[in-house]
């Protein structure tokens, strides 16, 4: 891998796209690391840079905090970066990899224009690093069109990573136009999700497209999906396409509901609400 990656830096200096995927890759910290150094010093053209590291990748939290140590000062020009770290069967994800991620926020990748971190079953005990995580957004990544964070499966996340959400709308990112957030099976309650769709409202006229799944979130009730569909058009006034994900929520959502969400959310031009 480290002798691939040499011969890519030498060959194609002014490449603007690279993709890293370990995801079966036995790679030790070391060559990691090397292959992260070449990248930020010989690379420094990158516009886009994604790295998979997911299933039975053995980085270490190390390398991986390394690797934003790296990249950070290396790619001055970078606009897209895609992680993601999901479903690891070993070297789970910590808070500590997420507060090292929004360490780096503060100081690096402020042109970023996109931003895609999968942390989709990675971990069972991240919550704190979560919030870090999306202040450090908020207040750093200005230039954001488009924002998909992906923390299904993280079974820790509550009402009070929810309402860190309020570090999204568009009086912190003024120029996001598209925003994803995936939450599936977090503990978050009705209480939780009201807020989470007020810290939007009357802040977020920017925002074009929006998809929210809250699957499996069990504590959810029918007046909790009620109150979010009623609520999404006030919130998102110049809304386009919503992508409503509310699977595992059988007795809530009932034929009826489902006809009243629907009625609620007719005034957004194409709404897809996916249930089962």
């Amino acid at each position: 891998m480290v002798d691939y990656v040499k011969a890519i830096a030498h060959h194609l200096p002014l490449l603007e796209d690279f993709e890293l995927d370990l995801n079966y890759c036995t790679l030790s910290d070391q060559s990691f690391n090397e292959v992260t150094r070449i990248i930020s010093e010989k690379l420094q053209k990158l516009k886009h840079f994604s790295l998979k590291a997911d299933y039975y990748s053995e980085l270490s939290e190390n390398s991986i905090t390394n690797l934003f140590t790296n990249m950070g000062p290396g790619l001055p020009k970078l606009e897209s970066l895609e992680l993601s770290f999901k479903n690891r069967r070993k070297n789970y994800i910590t808070d500590h990899v997420l507060e090292s991620l929004a360490d780096k926020f503060n100081e690096f990748f402020h042109g970023l224009k996109r931003l895609v971190l999968n942390f989709e079953g990675a971990s069972k005990f991240i919550n704190e690093g979560v919030v870090k995580l999306m202040k450090s957004i908020g207040s750093n990544l200005k230039n954001l069109k488009n924002l998909d964070l992906n923390l299904n499966g993280l079974w820790n996340i509550d009402n009070e990573t929810i309402e860190s959400c309020a570090f999204l709308n568009n009086e912190y990112l003024p120029e996001l136009e598209s925003l994803k957030l995936s939450i599936a099976g977090a503990k978050i309650t009705n209480q939780g999700l009201k807020k989470f769709i007020g810290s939007f409202e009357g802040k977020s006229d920017k925002l074009k497209e929006l998809t929210l799944d809250f699957s499996g979130c069990k504590s959810l009730t029918e007046n909790g999906i009620k109150h979010l569909g009623n609520h999404i058009p006030q919130a998102f006034k110049n809304l386009q396409k919503l992508q409503l994900i509310l699977r595992n929520h059988k007795q809530s959502l009932t034929p009826k509901m489902k006809a009243q969400l629907s009625k609620a959310l007719k005034s957004i031009p194409k709404v897809e609400i996916i249930v089962g």
